[in-house]
């Protein structure tokens, strides 16, 4: 019924460089994955990923800290059926990671 996302992103200098803070919100009602509307239902979830990142003064590197679903919602992303039997993929669990960059 319902799907929505939200995004927001904040810069402010530090350190003689730039730090970005960005989030991004997805929510999805519940839905139904099959044709007619009533079998293999989808509950509502909603996923949330948050990036801090800091770019030195000369721009050429960058240093960044995400977390993408940390709130580490399961839920599925495919139902597929057929006379042979059922399958489903779900979701990628919670993933923090680092990075970093260099412009050449």
């Amino acid at each position: 019924e319902f799907t929505g996302n939200l995004g927001t992103a904040y810069d402010t200098d530090l350190g003689g460089g730039k730090l970005k803070l960005s989030g991004n919100l997805y929510y999805s009602s519940k839905f139904f994955f099959a044709p007619s509307g009533t079998q293999f239902p989808q509950k509502a979830y909603e996923v949330l990923s948050l990036r801090a990142q800091w770019t030195d003064p000369s721009d050429r590197f960058t240093l960044a800290a995400y977390g993408d679903n940390v709130t580490s919602s399961r839920y599925l992303t495919q139902v597929q059926y057929n006379n042979f039997g059922i399958g489903a993929i779900w979701s990628a669990p919670v993933t923090y990671g680092l990075e970093v960059g260099v412009k050449f």
